[in-house]
């Protein structure tokens, strides 16, 4: 009877360790994290899908027929280091249909350079006011073909869902280029086709 009771026994706990191994941890559903990360793994830029945490902001716009942008600022120890993004307008890329598209390498242009801490604090700073923003729910919804913009700082995600969030996040993309875009881009250097 012993050595009966001793097998069931042996046998739950062997058929609940095999049923153990093949869980599966659920998933958060969070669809704007999903975005996020639907965005910047194009470009090779989340390593495990971890969320931007508070040494790397990340900036993302996009809006028909214009060029996409994508903004990484990472600060590693004493570094802030700044990678731009750019991809041209899905009809640019084949000039044919979209579903051809998105089967087709997605090329872009980009370029990186450093900033310093003041412009680093100043940028977080205000990425956290905007984060921090509350928006009362019965705000108006953004136009169906107006641009998309998200903003990932210290696991936080703002997308724009209305029109306070397209004004929060337009003017961070306005303060971002005045800060430090336009002075990088003006150094581009221009390529030339040689014969």
């Amino acid at each position: 009877m012993m050595r009966i009771l001793a097998l069931i026994i042996f046998t739950c706990l062997v058929v609940s360790c095999q049923h153990q191994e093949h869980y599966v941890k659920p998933i958060n559903k969070d669809s704007t994290y999903y975005l996020l990360r639907s965005l910047v793994e194009k470009f090779s830029l989340t390593n495990d899908g971890m969320l931007a945490d508070s040494n790397q902001l990340i900036f993302y716009y996009e809006k028909r027929f214009d060029t996409s942008l994508l903004i990484s600022l990472k600060k590693e120890g004493d570094r802030i280091k700044t990678i731009v993004y750019q991809v041209a307008p899905p009809y640019y890329m084949n000039g044919g249909r979209p579903e051809e598209n998105r089967k087709s390498p997605q090329f872009f242009e980009g370029f990186s350079f450093s900033i310093d801490t003041v412009s680093w604090k100043s940028t977080v700073n205000d990425a956290r006011e905007i984060l921090n923003t509350n928006v009362p729910q019965n705000q108006t919804d953004i136009a169906f073909d107006g641009a998309t913009y998200l903003l990932a700082f210290n696991s936080r995600i703002r997308v724009n869902r209305n029109t306070i969030d397209d004004s929060l996040l337009s003017g961070y993309l306005s303060l971002l280029k005045s800060r430090f875009l336009y002075k990088s881009m003006a150094q581009k250097p221009v390529w030339r086709k040689e014969s």
